[in-house]
């Protein structure tokens, strides 16, 4: 069986978000399609060339960032687009460099463009003396 991932090399970033980062960017990329199960623990590990405790740390957060989803007897599933939780800085940051990461970005920042301008008239309009000096 060909080997989806590459080992993870020496850094001082944690194994686990290693881990995590070459999990979700074969996710982000469209590598694991949104639906797909992911493979099991054994193989992972053996292709990432970590251990058990590192590849469930890196899952836990992916699940925690809407990435992918648990279920006992089912397996680990890779969630919908809709279910990512694109306001996680580490997601964007997975996110740079990816071929499609572009259209994302424009969207996002499309979005931001429309929404900061009345956050921050409301922010103006609700603060208190104290906090327009700071």
């Amino acid at each position: 069986m060909s080997s989806m991932f590459s080992s993870i090399s020496t850094s001082i970033t944690k194994l686990h978000v290693q881990v995590a980062c070459k999990i979700a960017t074969s996710i982000l990329s469209g590598d694991l399609p949104q639906g797909a199960k992911i493979p099991n623990e054994q193989i992972l590990c053996e292709q990432l060339c970590v251990s058990r405790t590192a590849l469930r740390e890196a899952l836990k957060l992916l699940i925690s960032k809407g990435l992918l989803l648990s279920e006992s007897k089912v397996g680990i599933t890779v969630m919908d687009k809709e279910n990512w939780n694109f306001y996680d800085p580490q997601l964007l940051e997975w996110m740079d460099g990816l071929e499609n990461a572009n259209t994302f970005n424009q969207q996002f920042l499309g979005l931001h463009k429309a929404i900061e301008p009345e956050t921050c008239a409301l922010a103006a309009k609700n603060a208190s003396a104290k906090q327009r000096i700071d």
